[in-house]
């Protein structure tokens, strides 16, 4: 897991199901947007530094993220709760 860390993409993503968009900010928060109603629907404040790398899982479960401090987060889209931290 550790080792693909930095495969992860950029601070944004779209989900394999093309429906949201997310992107990370300098302070932590992952803003989720609506792509087909254009507009934000939720807010994940990951409690991270400033986001570096996020992607979403193959099946869209999953959201990872990396800050500029070498934390690494992994969440669940479904119930917007956090799984696993950890520093890399």
């Amino acid at each position: 897991l550790y080792a693909n860390i930095q495969l992860l993409s950029d601070p944004y993503d779209i989900s394999p199901n093309h429906t949201t968009f997310v992107s990370g900010d300098s302070m932590g928060n992952i803003e989720v947007w609506d792509i087909s109603a254009n507009e934000q629907v939720n807010t994940i404040q990951s409690g991270l530094g400033e986001i570096r790398k996020l992607a979403y899982s193959q099946d869209g479960v999953f959201l990872a993220l990396a800050d500029i401090d070498g934390n690494f987060s992994i969440w669940n889209t479904e119930t917007n709760k956090e799984v696993l931290r950890e520093k890399y």
